[in-house]
């Protein structure tokens, strides 16, 4: 990201505007946080929502370290001459982009490893949020208006921790996402952008920036993503809480920890609105460390 480019526009010129300055200068202090989700209603068991945050200085050094990486190991080309985008998921079955990707496992691993240490140095901060489809069918009990409420609630609970980190830096935060290309994805965009326009202020949220595919940065919120979702697919299949060997590694950036919506926490978030908040009970936030889900098996 020498300069600016294109998707970041929006960003550079409000920190012009709140600045006074130019982009070299702005680049040092804009907050930004890159987001990325996993799951849908309509299939699997929970939905999550990650976000990784830091200042503009900090993502162009990951994005150039990035591309470095993607360069060493003879990362995929896609049209126009860029590497595509990095999705674990494909990136690790040999799938989509990655189907002639034949580097081999070990080489696989290695880079996978420079990423992550990429990651460690450069993000600041991460949050999320999860919520587990059973119990949320329960707790909306058939209403279809509420049941569409899904996205706003993983993305109130990741502002809500996104804002902490903002408000220590008093600057809004961008968020940055990856462009919809199909109808019917973009609900988590949508969510934050009404959710900016209602209470942007309350959360610090600076613009809200569809992004073309392939963001270095948007990469880490994909690999970010997808450990969160290895990690509850575990904890949903056995009830091991271990994070594994990459995770572990990502959980020593500081975190600005997160919602896990399940059973107890849906119930309990419903007494809190029912009763005017007059309980003093919140939904619980947890570090990754320390999630534990009350899932019923068969």
């Amino acid at each position: 990201m020498i300069g600016a480019p294109e998707y970041f526009a929006p960003v550079v010129d409000l920190a012009r505007v709140v600045f006074m300055s130019s982009w070299r200068f702005s680049k040092l202090v804009m907050l930004a946080a890159y987001i990325d989700e996993s799951g849908h209603p309509s299939s699997g068991t929970h939905l999550i929502l990650g976000g990784l945050a830091s200042t503009g200085e900090q993502w162009e050094a990951l994005e150039v370290e990035w591309l470095r990486a993607k360069s060493d190991y003879d990362f995929p080309i896609g049209p126009g001459g860029k590497h595509v985008p990095f999705h674990a998921t494909d990136f690790f079955g040999g799938h989509g982009d990655f189907t002639n990707y034949d580097v081999g496992r070990s080489a696989k691993q290695e880079l996978y490893e420079r990423l992550l240490r990429i990651m460690q140095r450069h993000v600041s901060t991460t949050a999320f949020t999860i919520l587990l489809y059973s119990p949320w069918e329960q707790f909306v009990k058939g209403d279809a208006k509420r049941k569409k409420k899904v996205y706003t609630m993983c993305a109130l609970g990741l502002a809500s921790r996104l804002y902490r980190w903002a408000n220590r830096h008093g600057e809004p935060l961008a968020y940055v996402f990856e462009r919809a290309k199909k109808v019917g994805q973009g609900q988590a965009l949508k969510a934050i952008e009404k959710l900016a326009e209602h209470d942007g202020d309350k959360f610090l949220i600076g613009p809200v920036i569809p992004a073309p595919k392939g963001i270095p940065s948007l990469d880490a919120a994909d690999i970010w993503c997808h450990e969160l979702k290895q990690y509850m697919n575990q904890v949903i299949a056995t009830n091991d809480p271990t994070p594994n060997s990459a995770l572990s590694r990502l959980i020593q950036i500081p975190q600005q920890c997160g919602y896990v919506f399940g059973e107890a926490e849906l119930t309990s978030f419903l007494e809190f609105i029912v009763e005017n908040r007059g309980t003093g009970r919140k939904v619980q936030e947890v570090p990754i460390q320390a999630i534990s889900i009350p899932f019923k098996r068969g």
